[in-house]
């Protein structure tokens, strides 16, 4: 028979987390995880099914979102001929209005728009 705690009884012994018990909640909650092996510079994606195993020595996270920048390049004509450049970005893809908006204060687009990923 097995005998059930007192409820006078108290826990003397304190539970440390898991190492990785953040990343583990959060890919419990359908978060995409990377990890990094010992062995390697880079971070890869586990494939969707797939039972992670959370080793002690490798490194966990959950995926970064990736960001983008919008960027081209301005050029204007100046009175004595010579051109400015100026260099223009945008966090959102670009409007209408940003170009009208610069075009009407003498920039032309030199490069067009380019979508280029932030890195961090």
């Amino acid at each position: 028979m097995r005998k059930t705690p007192s409820k006078h009884c108290e826990l003397t012994e304190t539970r440390t987390p898991h190492k990785h018990a953040e990343v583990i909640k959060k890919w419990a909650d359908g978060h995409e995880i990377e990890y990094k092996s010992p062995h390697t510079d880079s971070w890869t994606s586990f494939v969707k099914g797939t039972l992670p195993t959370w080793w002690n020595d490798w490194e966990f996270r959950v995926k970064p979102e990736i960001k983008y920048v919008w960027m081209a390049l301005w050029k204007k004509k100046l009175s004595c001929g010579a051109e400015q450049f100026s260099p223009q970005k945008t966090f959102t893809e670009p409007s209408d209005q940003t170009c009208v908006t610069l075009k009407l204060s003498g920039w032309r687009n030199a490069t067009g728009w380019i979508k280029v990923e932030i890195k961090e």
